[in-house]
């Protein structure tokens, strides 16, 4: 796991003390706001955008030791939403959820800003929430829509985690609800790709293209065709099937009845809470 060194220790202190407000009892949990997740030389150099958007709020049980983490990312397509917690058990589930720069926003027309803020964040998670009780071995990741699209990204390219020294599979496992497991549609309206729509694209934008065995525990949660957006179910479980075929022993793939790409995103939270709580058949 990724040690804390003396000058991101200081780097954390420093930024919680100018952005977090103090923790606040909610009852089974505790919460802090606006804790600025860059460290070291990355927050040195961020600029003014990226100190705005790279905030994340926490949520952690009272009481309890070694509780798994899920680092959760919003929707919006890329280019619009904030940070907001799911409805996950709070007396035995953290919750980080984190703000990321969008596209369309300050002269952003790729998805790697958003990308590698989400990695940041979910490094942040992985260094620090053993000083809130948490277990690092034990942070999952997920989101919904666009957010789940950066869940896949982060958790199966592993060139994000690796700048910081981190392997994918240093992650418990990955939740993305609704994600686009192609090129996300944002990516192709920016860059002017004449196959828009549902007309699919994989390329290295593409969950689908960094399938391996390798990949963390997943599960692919997604609404019902007929009620989901076009072509959204299918591509997720063509994501499953395909790391099954690549031998891969712990992906899951779960089709909400009847429910909407909207409605996924609370419909959905069962699943990721059973599967932070390792309730999942052969998870273990």
């Amino acid at each position: 796991m990724v040690k804390i060194t003396m000058t991101a220790s200081l780097a954390l202190v420093l930024a919680t003390a100018a952005h977090a407000a103090a923790p606040v009892s909610r009852g089974v949990c505790t919460e802090i706001k606006d804790v600025f997740y860059l460290e070291g030389a990355e927050a040195d150099s961020a600029d003014a955008y990226r100190r705005e958007m790279c905030m994340l709020d926490m949520r952690y049980p009272k009481g309890l030791t070694n509780f798994p983490t899920v680092v959760w990312f919003h929707g919006g397509g890329l280019t619009r939403g904030r940070k907001y917690f799911p409805h996950l058990d709070a007396a035995r589930i953290g919750v980080i959820t984190a703000n990321y720069r969008l596209m369309g926003r300050e002269g952003v027309t790729s998805p790697e800003p958003a990308i590698s803020d989400a990695a940041a964040a979910v490094v942040w998670a992985l260094r620090h929430i053993a000083e809130y009780g948490g277990d690092p071995k034990k942070v999952f990741v997920s989101g919904s829509s666009g957010g789940g699209y950066l869940t896949m990204m982060v958790g199966m390219d592993p060139q994000w985690l690796a700048k910081y020294g981190v392997k994918t599979t240093d992650l418990a496992g990955l939740a993305p609800n609704s994600g686009q497991a192609t090129t996300h549609f944002a990516v192709k309206k920016f860059r002017d790709d004449p196959r828009q729509g549902p007309m699919p694209v994989i390329d290295k934008w593409a969950p689908l293209w960094h399938c391996s065995a390798d990949v963390p525990p997943i599960v692919c949660i997604t609404g019902q065709p007929g009620y989901e957006w076009p072509g959204r179910a299918e591509e997720n479980e063509l994501l499953i099937g395909t790391l099954k075929a690549l031998g891969h022993k712990k992906a899951w793939y779960v089709r909400l009845p009847y429910a909407t790409h909207g409605w996924t995103s609370t419909c959905g939270d069962p699943y990721i809470e059973l599967f932070a709580l390792g309730k999942y058949p052969d998870q273990k």
